[in-house]
């Protein structure tokens, strides 16, 4: 897994539209990161800290993410796992 943005290929990161750099996440985990779709306001994927985000984007945004389900239900944390399957 990949901890840290130096470690994210380089390609990657060229093709995101932000990139939110603040060093390692201050509690380590084997959870990938949270990541949103902030042009649709969609959440992609549940991951570290996905509870506080979700907190902050319903404060100060009014914008409701859907609860984790846990990685019994979504064991890579993806809201729709197989969303690409079809994809050219």
């Amino acid at each position: 897994m990949k901890a840290r943005v130096e470690d994210v290929e380089p390609e990657v990161v060229a093709a995101c539209d932000l990139v939110l750099d603040y060093g390692p996440a201050k509690f380590p985990s084997t959870i990938a990161s949270t990541q949103i779709n902030f042009e649709t306001m969609e959440l992609i994927r549940w991951g570290v800290c996905a509870d506080s985000i979700a907190w902050v984007l319903k404060r100060h945004y009014g914008i409701d993410l859907p609860a984790d389900p846990g990685r019994d239900v979504s064991p890579n944390g993806h809201v729709n796992e197989f969303a690409l399957m079809d994809a050219e």
